[in-house]
């Protein structure tokens, strides 16, 4: 069975006489010399009570805690393994303090050293990026989509070593876990892998077969057409007509995934109305989305866009010249 949480992951022991101590109020492994390999590295600020020590505990739904012994209480913990995840996400972790809110995968399938893939939340607009060693975006989870992420009582979440996101389910019965849903599902999950910017990606099918194809938003064409040709849309597309700062309107893009919010602000309580009035006014604009009323604003290239059956709507502004019947005129 995998283990779930690794305290060690950098500083793996090379003897088979480690052990796990209690020392000055903190967690520490020691290796056969008694040197410290990891400690949990907190400061406690107070000196437990007289008839109180430090204790550490598993709890049911896998939190490994440091707490005093006489201090049952879930919200004040001296240290917690769940503020700290490894490769997963356990039902309740999200309740935690969140020191570390990224998940690290392992080197390989049997060695918990860290690897070259990592979940983490980046500090654009609350979106969730899977990322190789060079930071670099494998997978966007848009803040739009309506996926199964919530970690109720039996689900993780977990990055394998090959660099997939996966939701599983155990069941205590069968003691198995079962795979819910994984991503990056196909090509068009890959962050720019296929279709560059101003272009949708989709799959197509030929015979049994599946591949990713690329459409440019009507009024864009290839910004490499022989690239394009040969299948090779990585350059994506560029407006056949350039911008104006008025008389623009909006085409719109149905069940897409939403675009990244890179280049993108984000006003809050505003509803579909005012924020296509705001992309309006403002010059730099290129598109809207409104989600749950917050207005989220488009300044550059439109990144990262594939079809979904359960999508939103993407406005992309347009100029006068192309507006038509697929077109909203302002």
């Amino acid at each position: 069975m995998k283990p779930l949480w690794v305290a060690n992951r950098e500083t793996p022991l090379y003897d088979s006489k480690g052990a796990l101590k209690i020392y000055k109020s903190n967690l520490v492994i020691v290796n056969q010399s008694g040197n410290i390999i990891w400690s949990s590295s907190i400061a406690v600020v107070h000196s437990p009570p007289k008839t109180s020590s430090v204790v550490a505990e598993i709890l049911s739904n896998g939190n490994f805690v440091l707490r005093y012994s006489d201090d049952n209480r879930g919200d004040s913990f001296l240290w917690e393994s769940f503020d700290y995840p490894t490769d997963t996400l356990l039902p309740g972790s999200d309740s935690a303090k969140g020191v570390n809110r990224s998940l690290t995968s392992w080197i390989s399938n049997n060695k918990p050293s860290i690897g070259i893939y990592s979940y983490a939340l980046l500090s654009r607009n609350q979106e969730m990026f899977l990322l190789d060693a060079k930071s670099s975006p494998v997978y966007r989870r848009s803040f739009g989509l309506k996926t199964p992420y919530a970690l109720g009582k039996g689900y993780l979440l977990q990055v394998t070593y090959d660099g997939i996101l996966q939701q599983l389910s155990w069941s205590p019965t069968t003691r198995e876990k079962n795979l819910i849903w994984h991503a990056p599902r196909d090509d068009c999950d890959r962050f720019g892998l296929i279709c560059g910017s101003n272009s949708v990606c989709s799959l197509e099918k030929e015979d049994v077969h599946e591949f990713a194809s690329c459409t440019c938003f009507k009024g864009f064409k290839p910004r490499n057409l022989w690239g394009w040709l040969l299948t090779d849309m990585t350059e994506g597309c560029q407006r056949i007509s350039r911008l104006n700062c008025t008389g623009n309107g909006f085409q719109v893009l149905k069940n897409v995934k939403l675009p990244d919010t890179k280049d993108a602000g984000v006003e809050r309580s505003i509803g579909p109305k005012e924020c296509r009035q705001r992309c309006i006014e403002d010059c730099s604009c290129t598109g809207f989305a409104n989600v749950e009323l917050d207005c989220f604003l488009y300044s550059s290239d439109l990144l990262d866009l594939r079809t979904l059956q359960s999508g939103q709507q993407l406005y992309v502004k347009m100029a006068t010249s192309y507006l038509g019947k697929f077109f909203i005129s302002s």
